[in-house]
């Protein structure tokens, strides 16, 4: 491995974020670089255990209350009706020949979608009766829409980081989050969350640290 080309590889601009310093050296950005990547693999057990959870908790409930098992056809607010509308037309694209289900639709609709129904646009609409079915072990004390809507928020906008290949190595609450996340799985389902964490390597890969990725790239280094 030749450390220039590897830089130019990556591209300078990707890899200006991961200098903790101008002066910093290539081997201290890749490493960074490295790291920020294993840990990002490391969080990805635990979103997507969240996000079949809720959205499957969310579903099977909102079919217990309105009856309908095409409940998101009846949302008041148009961006989700749209969401709905592109995740059918997109499978019907696909499966031209298919009835499409509601569970295959379910499954299309992006976590954003899910997060995005504990706005307060749907304070009346979902979750006075739902709160309490889509999270049966959350704590009475925090069993509100706005503390949802927060949480899922932070996740959301940590979980598109990871996805579009962002920076996270940086963050100073990452290991909160990280317990936040796990949390919430907890608060939908407690089986789910002890299935997650036989996954769950993050603990270890964040304690881990650059240094190590660092000298595992030194160490690989054509001389």
């Amino acid at each position: 491995m030749d450390l220039k080309r590897l830089c130019e590889a990556i591209s300078e601009p990707r890899i200006e974020p991961y200098r903790q310093e101008p002066s910093a050296s290539d081997s201290l950005a890749c490493g960074i670089y490295a790291w920020n990547i294993a840990v990002c693999e490391s969080l990805y057990p635990a979103l997507n255990c969240l996000e079949i959870v809720l959205r499957n908790s969310i579903h099977q409930s909102a079919l217990s209350a309105i009856g309908d098992e095409f409940w998101f056809d009846g949302l008041s607010l148009k961006k989700s009706r749209d969401s709905v509308n592109r995740a059918r037309k997109d499978l019907e694209a696909v499966h031209s020949e298919m009835q499409i289900s509601a569970g295959d639709i379910v499954a299309r609709l992006s976590f954003g979608f899910w997060a995005g129904l504990f706005d307060s646009q749907y304070e009346q609409e979902l979750w006075p009766m739902l709160i309490r079915p889509v999270f049966p072990n959350l704590p009475r004390k925090t069993r509100t829409r706005s503390l949802l809507a927060g949480r899922l928020h932070n996740i959301r906008l940590l979980r598109n980081r990871i996805f579009h290949h962002e920076p996270i190595w940086n963050r100073d609450n990452l290991d909160k989050q990280h317990g936040q996340i796990l949390d919430t799985i907890g608060w939908v389902s407690s089986d789910m969350r002890d299935f997650v964490q036989i996954l769950d390597r993050f603990p270890q890969t964040y304690a881990r640290g650059a240094k190590e990725y660092e000298r595992n790239l030194l160490g690989s280094i054509q001389t």
